[in-house]
């Protein structure tokens, strides 16, 4: 399997390619093209909980990001979310 093949899957919001998120255990994630360093997040214990931080991402940028005044609000609303209604609603 190709490094960046994953799963996990999901169509970008212009319709285009698919979202790839993807782990190098709990060193780094591959979030579309890009690879995000998580050697200094100590606190990951597997990959799920990577894979996890990908899916937020996603969930942020597709519910809030062009609709919150700043990047904060728009995180905070999306944390809000899962404290409400728990990390499922960021999965697939």
């Amino acid at each position: 399997m190709d490094k960046l093949s994953s799963p996990l899957q999901k169509i970008d919001a212009r319709g285009n390619k698919p979202i790839k998120i993807d782990t190098r255990e709990t060193k780094s994630l591959i979030y579309a093209l890009h690879e995000i360093d998580l050697t200094k997040v100590e606190q990951l214990i597997n990959s799920g909980q990577t894979q996890t931080i990908g899916w937020f991402i996603l969930y942020y940028l597709e519910k809030y990001h062009n609709k919150s005044q700043n990047l904060v609000c728009g995180l905070q609303q999306a944390f809000g979310d899962v404290h409400s209604q728990g990390l499922e609603i960021t999965h697939p």
